[in-house]
């Protein structure tokens, strides 16, 4: 299959930002903790994680009506909306900007396999995009940031494989877009998410949408499903139907398949304690 390698490390204002997660901080302002939120830096080769932009509900303001003779114009009252049912600020619920949409004919569902060597994802159905490793610059890890590598060692051929050690804040996080910056690609064909795994601990595997990523800094909890990882490789199924908002805070939002930008894998960080993760991945496919 053709791939398109793109440029790496291009900054991609508001969806994502360049040197460690979302808006410069974990999606839903708490990374992988406890609070569950993941952060959405994405790119690869078109490298991401974001300065912070804040898309606040649209305003709607009626226009004033002349009523009789000299009567007065009354203006209409504008309206904000407001982020889902928690938020001020945020986004509606199936709000989120889209510059660039691009719709699954359903007919190739994998992301990525690795085997190309690079770090983008397989430039087909729509898919545009690649893999990225935020992480919160303390402790110990491999990449430190930036496209990973993928190396010997997949299910089968190669993989991407990520460790990190003593880290403080929110952890890490690593992503794959499959849009342009403030994309959106409809993956309403499809009923979740397939990929083969291992490694040590527990990680976040998200859905990044676009109505999370239009609210506020420090309110986006994407939807997710949280895995525990083994030594050996092992394939993991998630449908959309799993994925949840963990802990009801930030955002609320229904999910929307039709809206999507990226996948991320985030390893649960272990607060007071520092973050320690060690974990592969391979095969990332949609489900049908």
């Amino acid at each position: 299959m053709r791939r398109i390698a793109l440029p790496i490390a291009i900054c991609l204002l508001a969806s994502y930002g360049c040197a460690a997660s979302e808006e410069s901080e974990p999606a839903a302002g708490g990374g992988n903790t406890s609070r569950g939120g993941s952060p959405s830096g994405l790119g690869g080769s078109l490298g991401v994680s974001g300065t912070t932009v804040t898309t606040a509900g649209a305003s709607t303001g009626g226009s004033g009506t002349a009523t009789g003779g000299t009567g007065s114009s009354t203006a209409g009252t504008g309206t904000t909306g407001t982020a889902g049912t928690t938020s001020a600020g945020g986004a509606g619920p199936g709000d989120g900007t889209c510059t660039a949409s691009a719709a699954s004919m359903g007919t190739v569902p994998l992301i990525d396999d690795f085997e190309d060597g690079n770090a983008d994802v397989t430039a087909v159905d729509g898919r545009i995009g690649g893999w990225y490793l935020s992480t919160d610059m303390t402790g110990s890890t491999t990449p430190k940031a930036g496209a990973p590598v993928p190396e010997t060692g997949g299910m089968p051929g190669k993989a991407v494989h990520v460790t990190g050690s003593g880290l403080t804040s929110w952890g890490a996080s690593l992503s794959a877009s499959i849009t342009p910056a403030m994309g959106c690609y409809d993956a309403g064909k499809f009923t979740g998410l397939t990929v083969m795994l291992k490694g040590t601990g527990t990680v976040w595997v998200s859905v990044l949408t676009a109505a999370v990523r239009a609210a506020r800094e420090g309110m986006r909890n994407h939807f997710k499903k949280q895995v525990t990882l083994t030594a050996e490789w092992t394939p993991v199924t998630i449908t959309f139907s799993e994925l949840t908002q963990p802990g009801g805070w930030g955002v609320i939002v229904p999910f929307d398949a039709t809206k999507v930008y990226g996948i991320d894998f985030g390893p649960l960080t272990a607060p007071p304690m520092p973050t320690t993760y060690d974990f592969w991945v391979d095969n990332l496919s949609f489900k049908m």
